[in-house]
C-alpha cells in the first residue's frame, strides 16, 4: 500500500519491489493517488482517484463476484463496530478501502505505518496477515500532527519493517508493543550503478560538494547554507551541486541570495536516477545535513562512489556512517560545527581521506547492496 506509485525521489520502492517480483512474488500496488507510472507490476487505485467508468465497472464486477466480495464486507463492517466505530465512520472508510477489500492477497503490507491508518481492519476483513515499514517522517513527524495515527495499528499488525534502531525506538515510543515482530532491514543500493570515482580522497580547487535530496524543510539545506558561508568567509573556494526538486527551492533560492551564495551554488532540480552517478563521480564531499532522517539511500550511494560523507546525527545516519571510520557526523542544526568539520577534512591529508572512502564503498558493498536486501525481504514475507 503506497499514496502513489513510486516516484522520483522513491527509488527505494522501485527496488524494493523489483526485488520481490525477482524472488517470485504476485505484487500489487494498492495505490491511492492516479498518476502515470511503468507497468512493470498489477497497480490497483482507490477509486475516488478512478474516473467514474472505472468506478461503475469496478462495481459491477464485484457485484458479479458477490459470493466472494460480501462477506469480507460483512466482516469489515463487524469489526468496525466492535472497534466502538459508528456505522458512519464504518461505511466512510469502508468505501475508501473498497479497493484493498477486493484484492485476493496473502500479505497487506503498508509502506509508511501512516497509511495504516483508518485501515486498520483490512487484513483481518480479508483473512490475511498485516505488515507495515516504520521510516522516518510516518514515526517521527506524523504523530506529531495526529496523535493517534498508531493508536490502533499495533493491535492489527502481524510483523513490522524497520530501516534503523533510531527508527525502531521512535515506534516504542509511538506505543509499538515491545513484544512485536520487528525486523530491521537496512536500505540498500545496487552498487554495480554507484562504482568508485577516479581520484579517491581528492580536493578539488574550487571545492565540488554536492547534495541529493528533496527539497525540504526536514534536509536541513538551511543548515547547509550558513556553514557554506562560513566556508566563502574564511576565503574556500567551493562550488555547491543541489540535485532534487520540492516545495522548498523558493526558500532555498532566496537564503542562497540573501548569504550572497548565488554564484557557488546551482540547482539542478530532478534527473533521472541513472544520472545521479555522473553527478557524484564529479564531487569531493557530499553533504547530508538532514533535521530529521530515517536512513538516506544518498548517503550510501555517495559512499559507494568514493565521496567524502558529511551527515548530520539524525535518526539512522549514525548506522548508515561510522564516525571518523567512513565519514563524518555532526550534530543536526550545528552549522558552525559542519563548517569546522568541513575544513578539517580539507586539512586532511589526502592518503588518510583515500582510506575513509574506501572503507566506506567496501562497507556498502558488504553491508548495504540490494542482492541483501532482496534476500532479507524474501524471508520477511515468507
Amino acid at each position: 500500500m503506497v499514496t502513489k506509485p513510486p516516484v522520483y525521489s522513491e527509488q527505494f520502492l522501485k527496488d524494493k519491489i523489483s526485488g520481490l517480483l525477482q524472488s517470485g512474488y504476485q505484487v500489487t500496488v494498492l495505490s491511492n493517488a492516479h498518476i502515470p507510472h511503468q507497468k512493470e507490476y498489477k497497480i490497483v487505485y482507490a477509486l475516488s482517484s478512478q474516473p467514474i467508468l472505472s468506478i461503475l465497472k469496478s462495481l459491477l464486477y464485484n457485484i458479479l463476484r458477490g459470493l466472494w466480495f460480501l462477506p469480507i464486507l460483512f466482516r469489515y463492517y463487524r469489526i468496525s463496530r466492535g472497534e466502538g466505530n459508528s456505522w458512519r465512520k464504518t461505511g466512510k472508510y469502508l468505501i475508501s478501502n473498497y479497493h484493498i477489500l477486493t484484492q485476493k492477497i496473502d500479505w497487506l503490507h503498508f509502506e509508511f505505518s501512516g497509511l495504516a491508518y483508518n485501515r486498520e481492519y483490512v487484513a483481518k476483513a480479508i483473512g490475511c496477515k498485516m505488515s507495515l515499514s516504520i521510516r522516518g517522517y510516518d514515526i517521527a513527524i506524523s504523530p506529531l500532527k495526529n496523535s493517534k495515527v498508531h493508536s490502533q495499528v499495533w493491535k492489527f499488525t502481524d510483523k513490522v519493517h524497520s530501516i534503523s534502531d533510531d527508527i525502531t525506538h521512535l515506534a516504542y515510543q509511538q506505543g509499538m508493543p515491545h513484544n512485536m515482530q520487528v525486523n530491521k532491514i537496512y536500505p540498500a543500493i545496487d552498487t554495480h550503478s554507484f562504482s568508485l570515482k577516479k581520484n579517491i580522497g581528492s580536493i578539488s580547487n574550487p571545492l565540488k560538494i554536492v547534495s541529493v535530496g528533496r527539497l525540504h524543510w526536514k534536509k536541513g539545506y538551511n543548515y547547509t547554507l550558513l556553514a557554506l558561508k562560513e566556508l566563502k568567509n574564511n576565503h574556500i573556494e567551493f562550488d555547491y551541486t543541489i540535485i532534487g526538486a520540492g516545495k522548498a527551492k523558493e526558500e532555498l533560492i532566496y537564503i542562497a541570495n540573501l548569504l550572497e551564495l548565488q554564484n557557488e551554488i546551482n540547482f539542478v532540480g530532478e534527473i533521472q536516477h541513472s544520472q545521479i552517478p555522473t553527478y557524484l563521480k564529479q564531487s569531493d564531499i557530499f553533504i547530508q545535513f538532514s533535521v530529521q532522517e530515517g536512513f538516506s539511500n544518498a548517503v550510501l550511494e555517495a559512499q559507494s562512489c568514493g565521496l567524502l560523507v558529511v551527515a548530520s546525527d539524525a535518526e539512522g545516519l549514525q548506522e548508515n556512517i561510522i564516525h571518523n571510520e567512513t565519514g563524518w557526523i555532526v550534530k543536526r542544526r550545528d552549522f558552525k560545527g559542519l563548517y569546522k568539520q568541513l575544513n578539517e577534512i580539507i586539512m586532511l591529508p589526502a592518503e588518510i581521506r583515500k582510506q575513509i572512502a574506501i572503507h566506506a564503498s567496501e562497507r556498502v558493498k558488504t553491508d548495504f547492496d540490494i542482492s541483501l536486501q532482496n534476500k532479507l525481504f524474501d524471508e520477511f514475507f515468507a
